[in-house]
């Protein structure tokens, strides 16, 4: 296909079995030349590990290796994700939009909900990995607002700053209508409270807001 390369875009395309990063993405605030390893993996490792998830969902698992229609999961494994699946549909149900006040449709994004809780989960994996491998993360200055935070609090920030927006209310009350994605304070707040490492990060108490027992956990 042709892309428009300023578009800020994202997709995991499953007849090639490949993810697209347009051009547009791959600026400020998702991905800095010059940024610490957090930084980066909090940023654009958050939307790619986002897009590698949507090749093991419902749609992603109908498609091989190859991009061809066919289904490479067994009876067993569809059946355990659909059950675990439950646990997001009432979780994001149960989120009440802070500028309209309704509640999330968690039937209709669930399929980018599991996407936001899985490539968070991949994303900081991931940044640990590598910065623990061959790539210490390196001590750049930050701005002096910043110099209290961890690598891990700045890797969780990055990943929230994707999603701060400004919307109207009646703006706000179509895309809750229309939009498959949840809202972005939603796809800030409950990802972050499903993990663990955040949870660390933050030094949140168990049974806290940000750090509740009952966490929703698909891989």
């Amino acid at each position: 296909g042709i892309f428009d390369p300023s578009d800020v875009n994202a997709f995991y395309a499953p007849t090639y079995n490949e993810i697209f990063l347009i051009n547009g993405i791959l600026q400020p605030p998702l991905y800095y030349p010059s940024a610490p390893l957090s930084v980066n993996f909090g940023g654009i490792g958050f939307i790619t590990g986002h897009e590698i998830t949507h090749g093991f969902d419902d749609s992603g698992s109908q498609y091989d290796h190859k991009g061809e229609k066919q289904n490479w999961w067994d009876k067993d494994t569809l059946k355990i994700y659909k059950e675990k699946l439950q646990c997001f549909i009432k979780q994001y149900s149960n989120y009440t939009e802070p500028k309209t006040g309704q509640k999330v449709n968690g039937k209709k994004t669930i399929g980018d909900d599991v996407a936001d809780n899985g490539g968070l989960y991949i994303a900081y994996n991931a940044y640990k990995e590598y910065a623990q491998s061959k790539h210490p993360e390196r001590d750049l200055k930050l701005p002096l607002q910043m110099n209290n935070y961890t690598k891990d609090q700045l890797f969780f920030i990055s990943a929230a700053n994707f999603f701060c927006d400004d919307n109207s209310l009646l703006a706000a009350r179509i895309l809750l209508k229309i939009d498959e994605h949840s809202p972005n304070s939603a796809r800030v707040v409950i990802p972050m409270r499903n993990s663990l490492d955040f949870a660390k990060a933050f030094n949140c108490k168990p049974g806290s807001r940000m750090n509740p027992v009952d966490k929703c956990v698909l891989w």
